[in-house]
């Protein structure tokens, strides 16, 4: 059982909380130079979402926003379409692995993650804030406030 199965409507009182896990991701195909770092994060002042950032170089990395229930969903059968998508790899080389796949446009790249460490993790997140509590700490009066305001010039 994961620990983000206990899904509540419960008042919360969280204290800010942020999350961190550095892993190691490799592409799928793999090349010759292997793999890269890849950074989880979490944030309870973002509680839907967790950024992976990809280190691909020294000094250079990219982020992706990704929702997380799509992980959570992703880590036990195929979740998310379009530009996301997750499924474990139970059989794979290695151990269990979650093959993340990221695309834009005509660009794609799948990444491969291993599915315990991520599980552990990702159960913190579940721990700090419930399933199902997530929006009783978004201030909607301040959402409302920037949706408001007339765009940039």
């Amino acid at each position: 059982m994961y620990a983000d199965e206990q899904e509540t409507d419960r008042q919360v009182d969280v204290p800010p909380v942020t999350l961190e896990l550095t892993t190691w991701a490799r592409l799928d195909p793999a090349p010759a130079w292997g793999g890269l770092t890849c950074r989880f994060g979490y944030s309870s002042a973002d509680p839907f979402a967790l950024a992976m950032t990809l280190v691909v170089a020294p000094g250079r990395s990219v982020t992706w926003y990704v929702a997380r229930e799509l992980l959570r969903s992703g880590l036990r059968h195929r979740s998310g379409e379009g530009d996301v998508s997750v499924r474990p790899d139970i059989t794979g080389p290695g151990g269990p692995s979650v093959r993340i796949r990221l695309r834009r446009g005509a660009t794609e790249a799948t990444f491969v993650v291993d599915l315990l460490v991520l599980r552990a993790w990702l159960d913190r997140t579940y721990l700090a804030v419930p399933a199902g509590c997530e929006g009783q700490l978004i201030d909607w009066d301040a959402v409302v406030r920037r949706l408001r305001l007339p765009p940039a010039r």
